[in-house]
């Protein structure tokens, strides 16, 4: 969701810089599953991020907004890596910007199957 909510404000902020109205806001997100992995893809047509500051982009309090907090992406970085996936980021100065999301897909089947599951919580009412 902070990716989403991220891309927002950056299409938001490239259309109040843009005074010729043309800007059109646009977000865009993409999914692609194969055998092994699932990535999300969030791309804005925001202003680009500069490569000073996608080196500092994942650290925790680093922000650019006047409200922000700095741990957004911070927290999504961890998150992801936790469940053994990857975060990036491919953008340069005058946009688009696009995050993708990995994440691995397990194929190993649950110890017991949903029917079961079922049954035995019905059995213990």
């Amino acid at each position: 969701m902070n990716l989403i909510l991220n891309g927002a404000d950056a299409d938001k902020q490239a259309q109040a810089q843009d005074k010729t109205d043309s800007a059109q806001a646009e977000l865009r997100l993409s999914v692609e599953v194969s055998d092994t992995k699932l990535s999300i893809h969030v791309q804005d047509n925001g202003m680009g991020i500069s490569e000073k500051l996608k080196r500092r982009l994942f650290e925790p309090f680093y922000t650019t907004k006047q409200h922000g907090s700095g741990l957004g992406l911070y927290l999504c970085k961890q998150l992801v890596e936790r469940m053994k996936g990857a975060i990036y980021v491919v953008s340069s100065d005058g946009g688009p910007t696009r995050f993708t999301v990995t994440l691995p897909l397990s194929h190993q089947p649950s110890a017991e199957p949903a029917s079961h599951q079922s049954e035995s919580l019905r059995a213990n009412n």
